[in-house]
């Protein structure tokens, strides 16, 4: 959902966090993935103007304030 907000491509969002593009489709489809791997992506999401909202009764979320290039 936030690389989506951000019009990120799967390739980008992976060099942004040192990953390989695979890692990231995996993740996104379901599969499991390292706790560095996810901080990794969370950290880059987060320079990119991501802020993650703590769950509510919908749910966790996300907000994005794109940062300017």
């Amino acid at each position: 959902m936030a690389r989506a907000a951000l019009k990120l491509g799967v390739r980008e969002l992976a060099e942004k966090c040192g990953l390989a593009a695979n890692t990231i489709s995996l993740i996104e489809n379901g599969g499991t993935a390292k706790t560095t791997s996810l901080v990794a992506i969370e950290r880059a999401l987060s320079a990119c103007g991501v802020t993650f909202l703590p769950p509510n009764k919908d749910g966790p979320g996300i907000r994005v304030t794109p940062q300017p290039d």
